[in-house]
């Protein structure tokens, strides 16, 4: 379960991350999170869902997608909402 926070939290701390990569980061941690059955990598995802939630600005992010490929926003199912 550590492998993937450990790779994200690398590519994170990059100076050349911007919000769009960043977003990517996150989508990695989550789906490699998801992949681990155990009681801890749930607890840790739904943790760190809320705590992404409470922090990020849909808005904003919805017009990074858009302005990165405007057809973003047909295939994300809600913008404030991390697919889980």
């Amino acid at each position: 379960m550590l492998e993937p926070a450990k790779i994200a939290t690398e590519y994170l701390s990059s100076r050349s991350i911007n919000l769009l990569s960043g977003e990517g980061a996150i989508k990695f941690l989550i789906d490699g999170i998801k992949e681990k059955s155990s009681c801890l990598a749930k607890s840790f995802k739904e943790a760190l869902i809320d705590r992404i939630e409470n922090r990020r600005d849909p808005t904003l992010i919805s017009l990074i997608l858009y302005l990165s490929n405007h057809d973003a926003l047909n295939k994300q199912s809600s913008l404030g909402r991390i697919d889980c």
